[in-house]
């Protein structure tokens, strides 16, 4: 299947007029991009470099690729992905000719690292970009950046921002600037940040991490269903409620939703808006429970905001009780 589905790159690419590809060599296995692999792979972060430092092409620059693996995470950006389900992630980009190639991407790009700090959740913040761990600049540093920070290190931990002087700053390696997160990114990459261009800077951002002992669970509600026991699933993140897109939803992850809300018997699930469209945000996409989960938190799912979907495909349950199970 692999090599089938390589050859209908090849095929793809060099009926619209572009050339071969070449496969760069394996990776090590950094963050959730190298994890996610197989069958089962369903990378939806932000890195946008292959692993031979190319920029990668916006998804729509080929022709009939979005059309040809729907509802897998490829649109209108350029960030890696696995849309066959059966490789790493990884993207087109334009080699040194100009024509279209394809590669695996650099699935280290974005990592993040504490210096120089007392404990391995203790230090100066450093990110990994181009093959060069480089300092963060201490400029507008916060809670939500050093937040971002301690969640891409590991779950269940928060942190506390602060900034330390910047060893040799007239030859330390900067990235940023400046980092501008909102304290919910899953990963710096997809904070909003100033390139750093050689301007003045003494003090770099630091951070420590601490372990948090409670697990916040993900609030939910089921509405427009016709009682308390049905309806379209809504979660609230960010200050409001908002729908989830009803790619690959089944009745296991109704039956954690079902869980979630106490409620027990037959869970079902509906897709294409079945108790009507929502009218907020489309918060979750991609939505994978086993049914064994005790909340949707713990079930793997896209990043916040991110899907291809409208509200004619928002996601429904109903929890029967087993004495209305149909027969």
């Amino acid at each position: 299947m692999r090599a089938a589905f390589l050859a209908s790159v090849v095929v793809l690419v060099t009926g619209s007029g572009c050339y071969s590809s070449s496969l760069p060599s394996p990776i090590l296995p950094f963050t959730d991009c190298a994890r996610s692999r197989g069958k089962d792979g369903s990378y939806r972060g932000a890195i946008d470099v292959t692993e031979s430092g190319s920029r990668c092409m916006n998804w729509t620059e080929v022709a009939g690729f979005k059309e040809r693996y729907p509802s897998r995470g490829i649109g209108e950006h350029n960030h890696c992905r696995n849309p066959d389900g059966r490789i790493r992630p990884w993207c087109f980009f334009r080699n040194h000719k100009g024509r279209v190639d394809w590669g695996y991407c650099d699935c280290k790009q974005g990592s993040v690292r504490l210096q120089g700090g007392r404990s391995k959740l203790d230090g100066r913040v450093e990110v990994y970009l181009g093959g060069v761990w480089g300092s963060v600049c201490g400029n507008d540093w916060g809670e939500e950046d050093a937040a971002v920070v301690c969640r891409q290190l590991g779950e269940g931990v928060s942190g506390l921002a602060r900034t330390v002087p910047l060893f040799r700053p007239q030859t330390a390696k900067l990235h940023w600037l400046a980092v501008h997160c909102q304290g919910e990114e899953p990963d710096l990459l997809q904070c909003p940040k100033t390139t750093w261009r050689g301007e003045e800077c003494s003090l770099a951002a630091a951070v420590t991490c601490t372990q948090q002992r409670v697990v916040e669970t993900l609030p939910i509600r089921l509405v427009g269903g016709r009682s308390q026991s049905e309806g379209r699933v809504e979660v609230f993140h960010a200050g409001q409620w908002g729908s989830i897109c009803d790619d690959q939803w089944d009745d296991n992850d109704a039956e954690v939703v079902c869980r979630q809300l106490g409620l027990s018997g037959f869970a079902r699930a509906w897709s294409q808006s079945h108790f009507g469209k929502g009218s907020g945000r489309v918060w979750l996409d991609d939505v994978r429970c086993s049914g064994n989960e005790l909340t949707l938190e713990q079930c793997s799912k896209s990043a916040w905001g991110e899907h291809n979907c409208l509200h004619s495909e928002d996601a429904g349950v109903s929890c029967s009780p087993l004495t209305e199970f149909p027969g």
